[in-house]
Order: C-alpha cells, then sequence, then structure tokens
C-alpha cells in the first residue's frame, strides 16, 4: 500500500514524473514498546523514466510535499482495514483497534 502510494504520487508529472526507487522497513513499537506502527522509507533522489532509458532527477528539495502524499494514504489505509474488518480477516486486541483507525470500529 505505501509502495503504490508512493508510486502514485510520484509518478504525477507535477511531482516527479518517474518511477523512483525505494526501501521500506514497518515497525509496529515504539521505543517505549508501546503498539505504534509507522514505515520509514528510503527513496531515490529522482526515478527512472516510463521508458526506463532517462534518469529524471528531483527539481526541488523534496520529492514532494507530505500533504500531498498523506491523504492519499491515509484513504487507502483505512479502506484496506475496513475491508479486512468485514471479511473478519484483520483481528486486533482493541486496545489496538483504537490506535490503529477508531472510525472503523
Amino acid at each position: 500500500m505505501v509502495a503504490a502510494t508512493s508510486m502514485r504520487c510520484l509518478g504525477d508529472p507535477k511531482h516527479l514524473g518517474a518511477e523512483p526507487g525505494f526501501l521500506m522497513v514497518l515497525h509496529t513499537w515504539s521505543r517505549q514498546l508501546k503498539f505504534h506502527p509507522h514505515i520509514h522509507c528510503i527513496v531515490t533522489g529522482g526515478g527512472l523514466s516510463a521508458d526506463y532509458k532517462i534518469w529524471a532527477p528531483i527539481r526541488t528539495k523534496y520529492l514532494f510535499p507530505v500533504k500531498v502524499l498523506s491523504p492519499v494514504f491515509r484513504a487507502k489505509f483505512l479502506d484496506e482495514m475496513e475491508r479486512l474488518v468485514a471479511k473478519d480477516e484483520l483481528f486486533l486486541d482493541p486496545s489496538h483497534r483504537v490506535a490503529l483507525a477508531p472510525k472503523i470500529w
């Protein structure tokens, strides 16, 4: 889901207009060992054109504003959570449910 969101945003010509490379790591706990799911991403400072022949470097200091990515990812994440809950494919302790997405429960 994170990869698809990143690819969608970075593939948009308004931002990078190319396919970036990235590495992502899912963490589910905070330093205090409390449930806190989050993802760390390392993203290349550019990407390959659609034909994979040209490197397109970033044009600004950042790949895209966080305000662009956040609502897209949040919507995708909550939709998927709702889908999994509706199909009884997601089972979490009640205390974790509130921390993740209160609107689902």
